[in-house]
Order: C-alpha cells, then structure tokens, then sequence
C-alpha cells in the first residue's frame, strides 16, 4: 500500500529521522545486521529490527517453503538442466554457472516464469528462457525456494503486514519493491539516499518505482551536525572547491602495502585509545584484501571482526585438494608430494619430517616415502569422469586423515564440509583430465566462500553494502583502483548488451554491461557517508601480479586530497628499519656490543667453588672445562638447567643412550667369543625390543607421540652399522661392555682422579683396544697449543686400561665409520702418541690449577658458546 518515501543524499539526515521519530513504527527494517544494530544504538531503546531477507524467510516458512542451501541449489538446477531439452547450450558446469547468474538478476527483477519466454528469438536465448521457467517451475511445485533471491518467492506468499519503517538501503530491486509494497500498511517510511545525480541513477530508479506505485516523495530535513561524510557527499555531487578537512587519498605500491599502511594507522589509533568498534575498513574485492588483511591483522595482533566469505581457495581444505591434484599430475616428484604429505591437515606431515632426513636420495615416487596403509588411494588417474574424481579424492583425503586433524577446528571444519560439498558436485563432469579438473576446482573454490570471523570484539572489515545505513568515526576504504573498485566483470556470453536491451524494451529487466557502474558508485556513495570524523581512501598501483592499475574514475574529485602519512612502524622489524630504536632495544645492543669486546662485570670472578679433594673427573666434564671454565660452573657445579622443552622426538643424548643400550644387549651373550655378522643381524631386533623395553621401565625412553615413526628409523641405522666391516673387525673379540673406569694420575699439584664407562673393550690378537660409539661425526674436543684441536676422551681411557688403541666409531655416517683413531699402536709421521699424551697431561695440570685456584672465568670460543645455554649470565660472546 501507498506510504511515505523519504529521500537525502545523506544517510545521516535519514539517522535523524530514524532517532526522531521510531516509536511510531513497531519495527524497523534496515539493510543486514549492522544496519540493525546501528538503528538500536541510535533509538537508544528497544526496538524490532528485521531485515526484508528475514521477513522474507519468515514468510516462507509459515506456508512451508524451504529456502535451499548454495549447493543444493547447484544439484537442482543441475538436475532441471539434464532434464530439459536444449538447443543451443551444452550440459556444463560453466553452463550452470551463467544460467545461474542470469536466474538471479530475472528474480531480482520480479521476472515470471513465461515471460522470457515471450522475448526470446534465438536457440540460445529459447534455451535460457526454458530452463529459467522449468527451474521456477520445479522449485515452486517442491516448495523450495532460491536463497539468491528470497523476495521474489515471498511474494507469492501471504503478507506479514505492518507500519514499517524501512532504512539504509542504498537502493531497491523490483521484487523488494513489490514485496515492501505487499507488507507495508499506510503510514510506513521508507528511507532512500537520493539524489537528482548520476551517482545515484540506481536510487534515482527505485523512486521512480515507488512513485509509479502511488508512494509519497518527501526530502528530508539536513541533518542536524554535518559530519566528513556529509562533506564528502556534498564534494562528490558538487565536486567544487578544495577537498574537505579530514578526507586523505594515499596510493600505495600494491596491496599489500596498501593493507599494512592501513593496519599501522588502525594500531597506533587503538594504541592511542580509540575503540576498535569506532573503525571500519572497506573491501570491494574480497580475493585480493581479505587473506592480506588476516595475514597482516595477526602479525599487529589487531583484533579483527569480519562477516564477509573468505573465498575457499585460500583454506587449508582447498589448498590440500589442490596440491593432490597437482602431485599427481607431477607423478608425485619430491616437492609435489612434500606439499600434500606435509600438509597442516595431513596426519603424515611429522612422519615426513622425519623420514625426509634419512631417506636418501629424496623420494620421487609415492612408494618410496614408505606410509603405512593404503598409500595407493593417494593415486589420482589421469582421465576420469566427474563421478570417480569425486569418489577417489574423498578416499585420499580420508586416506591422509583430515576427518581427524580438523577436530576442534570451526572454521577449517566449515571449509572442509565447502570442499566435500564442492566435490558432490563434479557428478557433471564427463570425462575430463587432472589438468581440467584443477582449472573447474580453482574456479569453485574462488566462487564460494567461508565464514571469516576472528574475533569476537574488534575492528570491523565490511563490504561497501554491508556498510550502508551505519557510521564509523574512522573508515578506511581499500582498493580506490580501477577493476578493483570499481569491478569490471567481463560481459556475458550467453545473453549479451544487445540482447539485454531488446528483452528490457519488451518488458524483461536485465543489467546491462554498461549499468553495473551505476552499482559500484552506489557503493561509494554509502562508503562516503559512513564516516563521521575520517575517511581515509587508498589506492593500489600495481595488482598483486605486478599489473599497473589505474585511479578509479569514481574518485576523480578527491585525487588532490592529501595523503595520509606513512604510519609509525609496528613491530620491531619495522622501527628497526626506520631508524626508530626503542631506549630497550639500544641498551641490548650496547650490552651485546660489551660481550663482543669480552667486556667483564665488576662482578665477575666473585663465585667460590671448593672442589673436594676426591673430586672424579669424567671426559665429558674436562671437555666442558676446557672450552670454558664457567659453563662448567654453572652446569656441574651450580647445577642450572635450562628451561626444558616439550619434546616431540627423541632429544641426541637420548637416541646415543639407546644406540648404546641396543649394542649392549646385542654383544653381550658374545662376549669373549667370536661372532659372526650374520648372526648379528639375525638377533638384531630381539636385542632392539630388549633395549626398548629396558629403556621404558627404566624412565630414560619417554612415551613421545613420534616413537613409531623414530623407532623404525633408528633400527634402521643400527643394521646399517652392525653390518659394516668397521663394526666389529675379523678375529675381534668382544671382553667387556658399557665397562666403568676409575684412574688416578699424580700431577704436580697432587693426584688428579677421573673416570668414566667405556662403551666397547675387545681383543685383536693380544692387543686391547677401545671403541666408543658416536651418533654423527661430532668428537668433543678443546683447544690445544697453537690454537689446534686436542682430543681427550679416548687418551684418558688408553692410560687408564693399557690398551694400545682406540678408535671413534660413528652409527650414521656409512661413508666414514671410523671417524678417528689414537694410541700407541697409530704412531705415524702424522700421528705420535707420547706427543698427544703429553699434550693431554698438560691440559690436565692446567684444569687442576685453574680448579684449586677457583678461577672460572669465562674462556669464550665458537664451539662453547654456540651451544651455551648460559649466555644471560655469563655476558662473553665469541
């Protein structure tokens, strides 16, 4: 029924009313949510809000009409498109994807479903105008309706009818006109920002509809403040004059600076008090701002609050499926399968880690990476149809365990649910290729979106239609380029301008190519006349691909504003590189700056350590010694620790103990005999399970979530060394195992005592000799006369026992498994063993007067301190 349209170019004129004069109206229907919530904050009270998608739901609910969800509406249309007889179109997913799009502007536009029909000449056109009205058809026998366009269906419904006041929309479509036209009783308000202006050609249409219908055009009253949107308005209708106070344009490289500059100006904003509820920031293009925009939001730590769909192609879901695709296409070459077996949602991803250090050369087929289970469901054939794509994919990603990696996780469990929803659909697909298939998804996982809400209270990040009715004292608007903002959708191949035009003339309404403009500067002109203090409009040079950008046209009028000054850096990275040094930071420099120099506290020196006199040296003890005096202090002597770690695998030390402990139960039933390898190899695993189960009792082998994947790489290892020539030599006869030493030498300030556990005695012949195992190649060693290596542990062992030789045996490298061999019986012209003795006694006459005489100074060198875990304290840096 007839009522009262209420027209202003300014939405704040329209608040005014909104505040004025809402108890006379039982409910107000504004644009979304936050226009919703804008209109409660500015009554300051109570009040019914709805919007006309809500009212329309309602409406279809009370007769029994279910609204379908995106996918279900792709399988009906789907299953309308088999079943009609076409003439021109192919049966495709493209196909359904423009039928789709030209649905929607023919139920916006209120279009039944003969009247295409009625305009349509050519088989193409037939075939739209048949499959338009078999759809309609089919949805309103079932009682379904289409969620694109709720109005349209609500129409044919029974009016929930009331003296409404309508607000914050920017303009209308047919069918909402049509529909406010059913549900609204004499007496309601309906609020428009218009103006006898080409901006605003789309409001400007709205009213001629509502007028057509008998409604009452009133202009509003200024509003009673003028805030910069009201200024910006006034400058963009009557551009005229210098740009307004407190409006800026900045243009940025690219948008990513773009984003940053905009989040450095909203942190030093929410640092210097603002509320977080009094920003907006702007996005037009959801693709190119969106994933920037969380990126760079965590790394501020900003609080951001979105409504706005992620585009699924930049979920973890999305991207897995994609990469599998890919592997296969690349006959899973090493870094193709990296991408999906390490993968967040991929339950192989730490299996891998580990096994990409041992498996040697890098695998470059799926076999090779050895994954428990069926592996072979990872397989992907190279031309299929839709339906074995969707079945087999859905395998290999139950295969990789998404179902259980995703558990607690709303958002990917939302996107995961997208994907699966996305594979139901390719049941369309004929036979196609991996290549094709890749290209179908990329464009579905773009098309549809995800919910991306970060946070619960925060800056708010909104589209320019979400936007309209609410004000923000700060509003940020993003992507001010020419095919960002505004868009430039390509032209539609299927109904083009031309036929546009003819069906418009002969009463069918359809968007031409050339009116989607008048769109994008209704969306400015709510950007515009949101702000109340400032508004800040950024532009991007170049595209994210390196494309140069033009300036939008629709801002040509505030290109003279000033720009908005680079913002103060955020993070440290970032002040550091500006020159701005926080007083914190350049103290820790300074004090870095005295380490180099080996600058000493007045302090140092001032820590007693009494040794006692039967004080028992171990090798591992004089090797700490050796390099530095005080980190033997702090970790023998003083015992600190350091903060432990939450470890996932095996820590060094820990895998050399179960090295050891596996050697021990493997020679021990051998000792004083000969044995042969394979007998060796063949008792291997029992002598594993032994050692393991020891290990486990004993509280030295910790039940760490990766043992099964680490377990099987260190049997591996110890075959490899156990079946090695260097092992265990001919005629080599094991005496003692894992065996404790106890020696006293007479040094020129008394005895000096040490000891230690040999891992391995044996007999070649009548001679004795030594074998200590090591993990790698590393061997502990100090710094001897003139700067050379001097190496300790095995000379203290030879003294101790008598035994003429010694060597250093390493478990993992294969290439070299004697990393090094000492004593009497290696003398050579490059080897002498009473000068390595010697140089060995004299390093211990040293510690013993260092000890006795309680210097612990620091003795900084690159092997003690890059490792050190006491370098706060200490304050010497090599």
């Amino acid at each position: 029924m007839p009522g009262t349209l209420l027209i202003h170019p300014d939405i704040t004129a329209l608040a005014d009313f909104v505040r004025n004069n809402h108890p006379d109206f039982p409910t107000v229907i504004a644009t979304n949510l936050l226009s919703m919530r804008f209109v409660r904050k500015v009554s300051g009270g109570d009040l019914r809000t709805t919007t006309l998608k809500q009212l329309s739901n309602r409406m279809l609910s009370r007769q029994g009409i279910r609204v379908l969800s995106p996918f279900e509406k792709r399988k009906i249309l789907q299953q309308v498109v088999e079943n009609t007889s076409l003439q021109y179109l192919p049966v495709s997913r493209p196909t359904l994807r423009q039928l789709g799009r030209i649905f929607s502007e023919l139920m916006h536009a209120a279009t039944p479903p003969e009247k295409p029909l009625t305009v349509a000449r050519p088989p193409r056109e037939v075939d739209v105008a048949v499959t338009y009205q078999a759809y309609l058809q089919h949805l309103f026998a079932n009682k379904l309706a289409d969620p694109a366009a709720v109005e349209f269906f609500a129409l044919s419904c029974p009016p929930e009818q009331g003296k409404h006041l309508i607000y914050g929309y920017p303009y209308f479509d047919r069918a909402q006109i049509e529909l406010l036209e059913k549900v609204c009783l004499p007496g309601s308000v309906v609020t428009l920002t218009s103006f006898g202006h080409r901006t605003l050609i789309k409001a400007r249409g709205s009213r001629k509809a509502f007028e057509a219908l008998g409604w009452q055009v009133v202009q509003a009253p200024d509003a009673a403040r003028s805030t910069v949107g009201t200024r910006a308005v006034e400058h963009l209708l009557n551009p005229s004059g210098e740009v307004p106070e407190h409006i800026t344009h900045t243009a940025c490289a690219n948008p990513e600076q773009e984003v940053r500059q905009v989040m450095g100006h909203i942190h030093h904003l929410l640092t210097s008090g603002t509320p977080p509820e009094d920003v907006v920031v702007v996005v037009r293009d959801e693709h190119t701002h969106l994933p920037l925009i969380r990126e760079i939001s965590r790394r501020y730590h900003l609080p951001i609050l979105c409504g706005q769909m992620l585009p699924l192609h930049f979920t973890h879901s999305a991207k897995l499926v994609l990469a599998l695709l890919k592997a296969n296409e690349n006959n899973w070459e090493h870094h193709a399968a990296l991408q999906v077996l390490q993968h967040p949602l991929s339950r192989f991803a730490d299996e891998v880690a580990l096994k990409r250090k041992t498996l040697i050369p890098p695998p470059q087929a799926l076999e090779a990476w050895q994954l428990e289970g069926n592996f072979r469901a990872l397989h992907l054939p190279l031309k299929a149809t839709g339906n074995v794509y969707a079945e087999k994919i859905r395998l290999a990603l139950e295969f990789l365990g998404v179902d259980r990696t995703v558990r607690g996780t709303h958002q990917t469990v939302m996107a995961v649910r997208r994907v699966l929803d996305v594979l139901e659909s390719l049941t369309l697909l004929k036979e196609t290729t991996l290549a094709e298939l890749q290209l179908e998804l990329t464009e579905d996982f773009l098309d549809i979106g995800v919910p991306t809400v970060y946070s619960q209270r925060g800056v708010r990040v909104a589209s320019p239609l979400a936007l309209s009715g609410r004000k923000y004292p700060h509003v940020f608007v993003l992507g001010l380029s020419d095919t960002v903002f505004p868009q430039r959708p390509s032209a539609d191949v299927l109904l083009d301008d031309h036929i546009r035009e003819r069906w418009e003339k002969a009463g069918v309404d359809l968007v031409r190519q050339g009116e989607r403009m008048h769109v994008e500067r209704a969306y400015l002109h709510a950007c515009l006349n949101a702000a109340i203090d400032h508004l800040h409009l950024f532009r991007p040079l170049f595209d994210l691909k390196g494309k140069a950008l033009e300036a939008s046209p629709l801002i040509r009028m505030f290109q003279y504003a000033p720009s908005l000054p680079e913002p103060l850096p955020v993070t440290e990275i970032e002040k550091g590189l500006k020159g701005n040094v926080s007083e914190e930071v350049l103290q820790k420099a300074e004090r870095e700056k005295a380490r180099q120099e080996h600058f000493l506290s007045e302090h140092h020196g001032e820590l007693f350590v009494d040794l006692p006199e039967n004080h028992v040296w171990s090798p591992s003890q004089l090797v700490k010694f050796g390099q530095c005096r005080f980190q033997w202090l702090a970790y023998k002597a003083m015992n600190l620790q350091p903060f432990p770690e939450v470890p996932t695998t095996l820590e060094r030390t820990t895998e050399g103990t179960f090295d050891h402990k596996v050697l021990e139960e493997l020679l021990n039933p051998h000792l004083g005999q000969q044995v042969h390898k394979e007998q060796l190899l063949q008792e291997l695993p029992a002598a594993f399970e032994r050692a393991e189960r020891a290990l486990q009792e004993s509280g030295d082998l910790p039940p760490l979530p990766h043992w099964r994947f680490q377990r099987a790489e260190l049997h591996s290892h110890l075959k490899h060394f156990v079946e090695s020539p260097e092992f265990l030599q001919e005629h080599s006869i094991a005496v003692a195992l894992e065996f404790p030493i106890q020696h006293t030498l007479q040094l020129s300030k008394g005895n000096f005592t040490y000891g230690g556990i040999i891992d391995r005695m044996e007999r070649q012949g009548e001679d004795l000799q030594i074998i200590d195992y090591k993990r790698h190649k590393y061997i502990s060693e100090i710094e001897g006369p003139e700067g050379k290596k001097l190496e300790i542990q095995l000379p203290l062992y030879l003294m101790a026992t008598g035994a003429q030789e010694g060597r250093y045996l390493s478990v993992l490298d294969r290439k070299k498994r004697v990393i090094r061999a000492v004593g009497p019986a290696k003398n050579s012209k490059k080897y002498q063993w009473e000068e390595h003795r010697k140089q060995v006694l004299d390093f211990l006459e040293d510690t013993q007067t260092h000890a006795l005489q309680n210097d612990f100074q620091p003795t900084p060198s690159n092997g003690a301190c890059h490792f050190c875990e006491y370098g706060s304290l200490c304050r010497v840096k090599a």
